[in-house]
């Protein structure tokens, strides 16, 4: 029985994490929050899936047209272009997107929750992997931290507590099944609060290599009980590329 209940498990998850950002900004409990390079962390939200964000970025560029190219739009200046992703702030874009965002964020690390405040939106695009647009946030100790995870405009009551023994059983489920695209990363819990448990799938390396081995870093938080699991909610970045494939 625990088997089936795990299966129906990591299909929800493999479908919640590359579909949430459909319902548009500011309808979701929490938003996955990423740690690009030292100068961009922040809300990360996907681009591509019709939603209000979709629209005004789009309406900054020449979508459709032989000048679009992926190119970044008129008047961005280049925030970072050191790793992977190309990173571009559009003044207007971003004073645009800002009205959206709420006026503080609590983010879940890998060992503890810090307050945070929205600076700016930037952006990166890409022909195959996710194109994103970041609400920045300020740097966070990592040392003392860990890697930024999630954010939700409530404060959580997570208690900081990993269970290897949950990973071990969900990892090994995901490793069973047949997926078109996955990878080799394994799920990780952080914390939880009564039924609920943070979970990510990540190793932290994938900005400024394509060898990392992580495809698909991806955030979770799973409902718990003596009965089931399931994905409550769920995000993910592509780095492999599918359209392209």
């Amino acid at each position: 029985m625990k088997h089936l209940f795990f299966l129906i498990l990591i299909f929800i998850v493999q479908f919640n994490a590359r579909a949430q950002s459909s319902e548009g900004f500011g309808t979701e409990p929490y938003y996955g929050v990423y740690r690009f390079s030292d100068s961009v962390m922040g809300l990360t939200f996907e681009l591509g899936y019709e939603s209000k964000i979709d629209s005004i970025f789009g309406s900054y560029l020449k979508v459709g047209t032989p000048e679009f190219e992926f190119k970044p739009m008129d008047g961005s200046i280049a925030v970072d272009t050191s790793g992977r992703f190309y990173f571009y702030k559009q003044p207007t874009f971003s004073a645009d997107l800002m009205r959206f965002a709420a006026k503080k964020y609590y983010v879940v690390c890998q060992r503890g929750i810090v307050k945070r405040t929205p600076l700016d939106v930037v952006y990166a695009m890409d022909e195959c992997r996710s194109s994103v647009v970041v609400f920045r946030f300020d740097a966070i100790d990592t040392t003392k931290y860990g890697q930024p995870l999630i954010c939700s405009t409530a404060k959580p009551k997570f208690k900081f507590h990993p269970d290897p023994a949950f990973d071990q059983e969900a990892t090994e489920y995901k490793q069973e099944l047949e997926y078109d695209y996955s990878d080799e990363m394994r799920f990780i819990s952080v914390a939880s609060s009564d039924s609920l448990v943070v979970v990510y799938s990540d190793n932290f390396k994938w900005n400024y290599t394509q060898d990392s081995g992580c495809l698909f870093p991806g955030r979770y938080v799973f409902e718990v009980s003596k009965e089931s699991i399931s994905s409550i909610w769920g995000f993910s970045l592509d780095l492999f590329g599918i359209p392209c494939d």
